[in-house]
């Protein structure tokens, strides 16, 4: 699991017959069901668990060859299984450049003039800078609403709007990638995120100390910057302090030049590895829907000693999600006949640095991302209480209520499924299941909290309960195929709505 904190920054197997397969239904206990179910065991869990937390992996690092080695092991296991490639026709590896870059701290200038005069903003204090393309940006600033997507107006032109109060909630994320992604289509070289200044309190500290270490950026430089600015430095540069909902129209009225100086170091050109199956759906309609299964594959590598241990195994986080994941695929391809949805299976890499791999394979989705109708996240499960599991999120979405009914209905399991029991962890927005939200997909987070090894080198595979992690394998397995034999696509409960502001169902 990802620490807390601001979020910024080939594999080819020979097809194997695809036998992806399970029960009609409404997804319960069903013969077909609990014998697919059976082959689900502790024992496999501790053997995909001892070789993903080995030593020879060095802690699976975004990137290092550690992690293509677990990549590659999961994308074998894939393929065992009869799994259909989620790359192109024969690939499970979903690539992503992930290059090393550092922008100097003493670098970045920003100026705006306009009828206030001229202000410069303090580095770290007012602003921070997330590098793009171009270093030197001379510009008009121009408001997100109202403006035309013609490039009559200015040659490079800087958009700029507010951001909801609180940083790395569902709203402020999702805001932000709208903007970023509506500044690219109109050509502009750069995005001003406005930040009432009690919101923005550390954040400018936090992201400039980030890129002024080495720093792995998703995708690369992109064609644009991206500026979070304090609101008072704005204001000063048009004359006036401006209400939120005036934003706009006075940037519309008033002209505000920007001058922006961002000098980026490239020291690397590696990248990121995701590995990705997909089981296909049985029905013709519902088969062009799909619930992903999710886990992410990285963890720290090889960092600070701690009583003279520097590999930070990752175990429990996140070694015994991922050993539940592969065992949800091979459950599934043991099933005869096959759900109606379509299921994919992701092991993400870069969640610990900010969930890259999941934001990527969403942003170059396989599907339609809108074909998505739920995720199911495995995250550090195998911990801590052997009768209980966290669903993170459970009161968010239909699939709180859904999960809680199928425990109920595996008194086998032992397990009590409960809500967060950690609130102030702010854990909802801390795994790979929030990417997932960002976008209006329904999502809960199977966790069994953190623990005294939590990011240390003592996460290793001998601590973990390996029992606990099959029951709740099979458990994700049970939802999972309840989601997918159903008619009707998970929703957001009006909680969620009111709490996260998600968009879509």
């Amino acid at each position: 699991m990802r620490a807390p904190g601001p979020a910024l920054v080939a594999l080819s197997v020979a097809l194997t017959a695809v036998g992806c397969s399970s029960p009609g239904g409404d997804g319960g206990r069903n013969p077909e069901v609990l014998e697919a179910a059976a082959s689900i065991t502790a024992s496999d869990i501790q053997a995909h668990i001892t070789f993903l937390a080995s030593d020879a992996l060095g802690g699976r690092a975004t990137p290092s060859p550690g992690l293509d080695s677990a990549v590659l092991y999961v994308g074998r296991h894939f393929a065992g299984v009869g799994l259909r490639p989620g790359v192109g026709d024969s690939s499970f590896a979903q690539r992503y450049p992930l290059p090393l870059v550092r922008v100097r701290p003493d670098a970045p200038a920003l100026r705006l003039r306009g009828r206030g005069g001229a202000v410069t903003g303090r580095y770290g204090r007012d602003f921070a800078v997330v590098p793009g393309r171009e270093e030197q940006v001379r510009a008009r600033v121009l408001p997100f609403v109202g403006v035309p997507p013609e490039r009559s107006m200015d040659t490079i032109r800087v958009f700029a709007g507010r951001l909801p109060g609180a940083v790395a909630t569902a709203p402020w994320v999702q805001a932000r990638e709208q903007r970023v992604r509506e500044a690219l289509r109109r050509g502009a070289s750069a995005v001003i995120h406005v930040l009432d200044d009690p919101a923005a309190s550390g954040l400018f500290a936090d992201v400039s100390a980030a890129v002024a270490e080495p720093a792995r950026l998703l995708g690369g430089l992109s064609a644009v910057a991206e500026v979070f600015l304090a609101a008072s430095v704005l204001e000063a540069a048009l004359g006036v302090e401006v209400p939120g909902a005036a934003l706009d129209s006075a940037l519309a009225a008033v002209p505000v030049e920007l001058e922006l100086s961002v000098p980026a170091e490239h020291l690397d050109r590696a990248e990121g590895v995701n590995a990705v199956a997909i089981c296909p759906g049985a029905d013709p309609i519902l088969g062009l829907t799909y619930v992903v299964m999710s886990a992410h594959i990285d963890h720290l590598g090889v960092g600070e000693p701690v009583a003279g241990d520097s590999i930070y195994n990752g175990a429990d986080d996140d070694g015994s999600g991922v050993a539940a994941l592969l065992e949800v695929a091979g459950a599934f391809a043991a099933l005869e006949p096959r759900t109606r949805r379509s299921v994919i299976f992701l092991a993400v890499s870069g969640e610990e640095r900010g969930l890259l791999g999941s934001r990527w394979f969403l942003d170059h989705a396989p599907v339609p991302v809108d074909s998505i109708v739920a995720d199911v996240n495995l995250d550090m499960l195998g911990r801590n209480s052997p009768d209980s599991i966290a669903a993170i999120g459970i009161e968010y979405s239909s699939l709180g209520r859904m999960l809680k009914d199928v425990a109920r209905r595996a008194p086998d399991l032992g397990l009590v499924v409960t809500g967060d029991l950690w609130p102030d962890e702010r854990f909802f927005f801390r795994s790979d299941h929030f990417q997932f939200v960002v976008r209006g997909i329904p999502a809960i987070f199977l966790f069994a909290g953190t623990h005294e090894d939590y990011h240390r080198p003592s996460d290793e595979a001998g601590r973990i309960d390996m029992e606990k992690v099959a029951r709740v394998a099979r458990l994700a397995f049970y939802t999972a195929v309840r989601i997918a034999n159903s008619d009707d696509a998970p929703t957001w409960t009006q909680e969620g709505r009111n709490v996260l502001r998600v968009p879509g169902r």
